[in-house]
């Protein structure tokens, strides 16, 4: 029993609903992930935190459904064709967060 506030099983206190996590991994023509900053970031989530990431391939990013994910992490790199109109509409649309 809490002596202060509401108690931990109580109908006052919500469950957070689990995050969906990718991060972007690989390269392609005009980007390049970054594979020591990526490899920290998959290393820190998976074996420190264990928490499961979903890795998806830069190749295929257009390809790809966000909606999905809660949460898009972009490790270090070159992102040459990232930031084009179509994927930074894709980027800003939804309640999706980007880490940088």
């Amino acid at each position: 029993m809490s002596e202060i506030g509401p108690d931990l099983g109580s109908e006052s206190v919500k469950l957070v609903r689990k995050r969906k996590v990718a991060i972007i991994s690989g390269e392609d023509s005009s980007n390049m992930v970054s594979s020591l900053n990526y490899g920290a970031i998959w290393h820190f989530f998976e074996q420190e935190l264990k928490y499961p990431l979903t890795h998806l391939d830069i190749e295929n990013f257009e390809d790809i459904e966000l909606d999905e994910f809660d949460t898009l992490i972009i490790p270090s790199g070159y992102y040459g064709s990232l930031g084009n109109e179509t994927n930074l509409e894709k980027l800003s649309y939804g309640f999706l967060e980007v880490v940088i």
